[in-house]
């Protein structure tokens, strides 16, 4: 019995052994980075993040993590990976990019957001926040140093002309709608 105990250990062991040295498992990563400018100057202190998308058939569940940095004082990036697992890159594949300015974004700052100024405008148009106004996309097939982005700087009239289209398109889908529900009544 004590040999079968001693063997039992010794295969789990083993088994648990090579289970460390197994390759990662799900999509690709590699290295990814870049730099960002606006109006050609390089700009720290912005967050970009890599949206992977499902293209062709077969990829469901194969798109992977996002992946997100932030630039330094040379406006340069180096992505990392939103798994948890500290990988630096970004998974292979088509990506959508949204980049968010971190002087306006408090909840990034931490404690420094007790001293945050309140009120401020962003560096960047905010076009850039999201994927669905951002038109940035990148497509990553291997290794890429060479990314780069020179965004346009903030236009505050460009906030008022986003909120009226949205105004605009909800206002249109609120009449589709209604149109749908009078056509089924009757």
């Amino acid at each position: 019995m004590k040999h079968l105990f001693g063997l039992a250990t010794v295969v789990l062991g083993a088994s648990m052994l090579t289970g460390c040295f197994e390759k990662r498992v799900g999509p690709e990563i590699v290295n990814v980075e870049g730099t960002i400018t606006v109006d050609g100057q390089p700009m720290e202190g912005l967050r970009i993040e890599f949206w992977p998308q499902v293209v062709g058939e077969g990829t469901a569940g194969k798109v992977g993590h996002n992946s997100a940095a932030r630039t330094d004082a040379n406006g340069h990036f180096v992505m990392e990976a939103a798994d948890a697992s500290g990988v630096m890159g970004a998974v292979v594949g088509s990506h959508k990019i949204a980049i968010l300015d971190l002087a306006t974004v408090p909840e990034f700052l931490g404690r420094a957001a007790e001293n945050h100024s309140w009120g401020i405008p962003p560096r960047i148009s905010i076009k850039y926040f999201n994927t669905i106004t951002s038109e940035l996309s990148a497509t990553i097939d291997g290794p890429r140093t060479d990314i780069s982005f020179d965004l346009r700087p903030y236009d505050p009239q460009e906030g008022l002309r986003m909120a009226e289209a949205q105004r605009v398109a909800e206002a249109a889908a609120d009449t589709a709608a209604s149109d749908e529900d009078e056509a089924a009544s009757e």
